[in-house]
């Protein structure tokens, strides 16, 4: 699992480690320095905080795309699992009927565009969206029943 760098690539790594104030620039070029020396990928894994699979995917990133264009690929933003298209006919699916849990709004996405969302996916997805989500509040039903229990207790 070694890799092999030469001393210039080296030096310009460490440089790189020391300048960058973001995370995931220390992270991938600490993982090649760390390779380098013989560390394993489980060792990485647990000294860095991060998976081995990451530590895997940086080496085979690093292998596939070369030094330069390894570096250039630091971050690419999560667009989602839903088009942008049917992003809007959820957003109007939601603002046109009533979905009282998110669990609702899972089984509308599941049902209508074949992907699979977690509950908080789908709450991360309508804040995201713009929309609000709030929890259901006590019905004035339930109310009345606390308050009579309340009294027959006194």
């Amino acid at each position: 699992m070694m890799i092999h760098l030469d001393d210039g690539t080296v030096k310009r790594l460490r440089v790189l480690q020391r300048a960058h104030k973001d995370k995931r620039v220390f992270l991938k070029v600490t993982v090649l320095l760390m390779l380098h020396q013989g560390f394993t990928p489980q060792m990485i894994a647990d000294s860095l905080g991060i998976d081995d699979s990451t530590v895997y995917r940086y080496r085979q990133g690093f292998e596939e795309l070369g030094l330069e264009d390894y570096l250039k690929t630091f971050f690419m933003a999560y667009s989602g699992q839903l088009t942008e298209d049917e992003e809007q006919q959820l957003l109007a699916e939601v603002r046109e009927r009533l979905y009282i849990t998110s669990k609702q709004v899972a089984a509308y996405i599941e049902s209508a565009f074949g992907v699979r969302y977690s509950l908080s996916a789908v709450v991360k997805l309508l804040h995201r969206l713009g929309l609000p989500t709030k929890r259901p509040k006590v019905s004035v039903s339930k109310q009345i029943v606390r308050l009579r229990k309340n009294l027959l207790k006194n």
